[in-house]
Formats: C-alpha cells, sequence, structure tokens
C-alpha cells in the first residue's frame, strides 16, 4: 500500500529557525513514519504543494480542506482543522468534492455527515510519545503556568482561560507580538486601543516563539501547562493535541472543558470553567505536589495505553484497507 497524506502549505518551513511549526506538517510527518514500518505499506509519505509524488499513489489522504488529485487511486478527507463557520458547515461543503473516504475527529461530527448519506470513521488525535516524553526540567523553561498557543481562539476564550493565568509566572509562547505599538500607544492617550485590551497585556508577556524540539521540556518544566480549545472543537466534542502531548510528557494539564476528553482522560487533568475557578484550581496545584503527581502520572498512563499516535497510524490504515 502507497499512502500519502497532502497539506496546503508548502514542506519544510516548520523546522527552519524563526517560522512558524506548521501542525499538520508535524503531526503527519510522524503519522507516515509509524505507518512506513507496519507490514503492507510499501510507502507513506507527506506530500504538499512542494513535493508531490513522482509515480501514482493508492491513498492521498488530504488534511486541509484540498481537492481530489488524479495521482491517487482514491482520494480521503481528513477534517482537523478548524473553520469559523462550523465543522459542519464546512464538512458538508466538501463532501461535494467526492471523496472517497472520511476522517473526522468526533463522534457528534460523524453522526451529522452519515445523516446526510455519507459514510465515514472517527480517529481522534494521538500523541508522539517518541518524541513528547518526560524531559530533565530546565530552570530556564520552569514556570508556575505555561501556555503555547497563538491569538486565534478570540477574545471570549482568551479572557476567560488564559488572561487569569496572567497573575501568576506565566511562560507563554507564540505570535502574540503587535504590530503596530505606536497607533496604539497614540489611542491610548484619548482612552482607545487598536487592539483589544487582552492582546496588549500578551503581548508584553510573550516570549516569542518556541522551537518544537523545546516543547518536550517546557512541558516537563513548567508546575501547570494550559490548554484551550478553539470553540468550533468544543461545540463538535473535539478534543486537541497540546493536552496528550502535555500529559505524554508527564506534565500536569488544566485545560478547558471538553466532554470527549473529560470522558476519555477521567482524573489525567485538570478541567476548569475558567475565570475565578481556573485561579482557583491554579492555587491549589501550585501548593499540593501530591495532587500534581497523582493527576500527571494518570494522564500519561492513558496517553501510552491507548491515544498515541501509533495508534492512530494503526487506525488510519484499518481504515484505508477497509475502502
Amino acid at each position: 500500500m502507497r499512502i500519502g497524506f497532502y497539506m496546503k502549505w508548502e514542506k519544510g518551513h516548520s523546522f527552519q529557525e524563526r517560522r512558524n511549526v506548521i501542525g499538520e506538517e508535524v503531526y503527519f510527518e510522524a503519522m507516515a513514519r509509524f505507518l512506513r514500518v507496519r507490514p503492507g505499506v510499501e510507502s507513506a509519505e507527506l506530500y504538499a504543494p512542494n513535493y508531490l509524488p513522482e509515480e501514482k499513489i493508492d491513498f492521498m489522504v488530504h488534511v486541509n480542506d484540498t481537492s481530489p488529485m488524479r495521482i491517487a487511486d482514491r482520494n480521503i478527507l481528513y477534517l482537523q482543522n478548524g473553520y469559523p463557520q462550523g465543522a459542519d458547515v464546512a464538512l458538508a461543503t466538501l463532501t461535494k468534492n467526492d471523496y472517497d473516504g472520511y476522517i473526522v475527529l468526533s463522534d457528534k461530527l460523524l453522526d451529522i455527515h452519515r445523516s446526510n448519506g455519507f459514510d465515514g470513521i472517527r480517529i481522534s488525535f494521538g500523541a508522539d510519545i517518541e518524541h513528547f516524553y518526560p524531559r530533565e526540567v530546565d530552570q530556564s523553561l520552569s514556570f508556575d503556568v505555561s501556555y503555547v498557543g497563538n491569538d486565534i481562539k478570540g477574545r471570549e476564550r482568551m479572557e476567560q482561560y488564559l488572561m487569569p493565568a496572567t497573575r501568576f509566572n506565566l511562560g507563554l509562547y507564540g505570535n502574540w507580538a503587535i504590530g503596530n505599538r505606536r497607533r496604539n500607544a497614540i489611542l491610548s492617550r484619548f482612552g482607545c486601543s487598536y487592539y483589544e485590551r487582552y492582546r496588549v497585556k500578551l503581548s508584553r508577556l510573550t516570549r516569542g516563539n518556541l522551537p518544537h524540539e523545546q516543547l518536550p521540556v517546557l512541558y516537563s518544566s513548567s508546575v501547570i501547562n494550559l490548554n484551550v480549545t478553539l470553540q468550533d472543537a468544543v461545540d463538535w466534542d473535539i478534543w486537541n493535541l497540546r493536552p496528550l502531548e502535555i500529559m505524554a510528557c508527564g506534565g500536569l494539564v488544566m485545560t478547558d472543558r471538553v466532554p470527549a476528553l473529560e470522558r476519555e482522560f477521567k482524573g489525567g487533568a485538570v478541567f476548569t470553567d475558567g475565570g475565578e475557578d481556573m485561579i482557583s484550581k491554579i492555587e491549589e496545584y501550585l501548593q499540593d505536589d501530591a495532587a500534581r503527581e497523582r493527576v500527571s502520572r494518570k494522564g500519561k498512563e492513558l496517553v501510552h495505553e491507548g491515544h498515541s499516535i501509533k495508534a492512530r497510524a494503526s487506525d488510519v490504515y484499518d481504515y484505508l484497507q477497509g475502502l
């Protein structure tokens, strides 16, 4: 079986200095790596506009909203991005491309998909435990609370689930710098702001981008690691990858509530409603070493037992084989 994953971004940028990490590139490179060692898999590669197959392959799995390609015998849509119009609307629109199969991240979305006359499978995210595992503590990354991400979750979720952490020793990484400080400074004299207030405050706290290879060190070194889920993912009961990677490192995850995440990782993560509840729980777990150890140990066990990317690669292989 010759398997390809196709992303719409150019390949290779995630591993260049001072470039943003493309989540699809890192994740599906890892999945392809695990597929290549399976019996029956002749090849498995991540393709992109600047890196295309030299000959026809059996399956092309589209990890963004790209159209089927003649270079593959069968084309599969792997709907794993967030969409402002809603994942259900995006999926309904994309089915017009007539893919040969569909992979989604939640049973709730799969039920809607099937009610529209299509079929598919739910395959959730899994952590690459060969990269995300406990590391030696680095004092330069040893924060009370850490958060890695960009400003894509929106004001409401940032104010509810990230701003409460700013009263602690926060290690904030990602694209938070604001580009027009002069304009913002002028407007602030008149009680106005060119940027949302939360954005201005976070821009003063950001430590910039963190290389992908340093993420496990951060998760192993910080006392508490935060996760905030995109609202569309919450609506469709989809968990994101970050909490699994943190748990795989033996780090303590504090996250907003996603029902599927709470069901699968009960006892292995701390769930919060944000705001004052979040402040209270941060204070509690900063002080209680035994509770932190209990939760982080359980989370690591759960990821290793059934939520690794190796297991997800097997799910993808089984699905493709059955088409």
